[in-house]
């Protein structure tokens, strides 16, 4: 079975917050500080379903969760609640820990 390395893909400004302007060029809105998540660095198995991944949230209250760059093919993000969820159907290449933008 092939595996999906995502390492150190979830605790930082991969995750950003919606709300940006709906496209009008304005920049993205930063994570809060405290964002983490269930999984910090995960490996997921191609084919098999993952645990649902959720964040907290120690630097405010979060309006919404957005991703970048995009989540390997089957996984997919709540943009209300942020939990990371699905069955991995494509390997991916893991992706470096973002500090910011």
């Amino acid at each position: 079975m092939r595996t999906i390395r995502l390492i150190a893909l979830f605790p930082t400004a991969v995750f950003l917050l919606s709300g940006c302007g709906g496209g009008s060029g304005t920049a993205p809105v930063p994570p809060p500080s405290g964002l983490t998540y269930t999984s910090s660095a995960a490996v997921y198995t191609q084919g098999t379903a993952i645990a649902p991944n959720s964040p907290t949230s120690g630097g405010g209250a979060v309006s919404g969760y957005g991703v970048s760059p995009a989540l390997p093919a089957g996984l997919a993000l709540s943009p209300n609640a942020g939990v990371i969820s699905g069955t991995p159907t494509a390997v991916s290449a893991a992706e470096p820990r973002y500090g910011g933008l």
